[in-house]
């Protein structure tokens, strides 16, 4: 609390652009103001907002470990879905290669290309019910 309140909208938002060009994430990060020293309050204009930060910032602290375990359990099923797509994805480009009686190395570079892997997970997406 030690700047006027227009100055800390000021120091927020420069905080916030540049922390935005740092950060590769899709959501804005959160970013707590507060006072958070014994002395007493200087400018009193910005006092419930400052409490209020405060609040948010000890909820989030005590909510953190429940948080965790569950970007842990998204992240684990994410990766499942990803090896699903992969295991349907190269089960598909097998059967392909080894129907072949003749000409298995041309279908596998054909296969192989930018074009090829396209066509092969769009049919694969098809059959399969599988998300992009």
């Amino acid at each position: 609390d030690g700047v006027s309140p227009q100055d800390l909208m000021r120091v927020y938002g420069a905080l916030m652009w540049n922390v935005g060009g740092v950060i590769p994430s899709a959501e804005v990060p959160r970013v707590y103001i507060g006072s958070f020293w014994d002395r007493p309050w200087q400018n009193t204009g910005m006092l419930d907002l400052m409490e209020a930060e405060e609040n948010d910032l000890i909820e989030d602290l005590v909510t953190m470990p429940q948080n965790n375990v569950m970007n842990k359990i998204n992240e684990i099923a994410r990766r499942a879905r990803v090896v699903e797509a992969h295991t349907h994805l190269l089960a598909h480009l097998r059967a392909k290669v080894v129907a072949k009686w003749y000409g298995k190395r041309e279908e596998q570079a054909r296969l192989c290309t930018p074009e090829g892997l396209l066509a092969a997970y769009e049919q694969v997406q098809r059959e399969h019910d599988l998300s992009r």
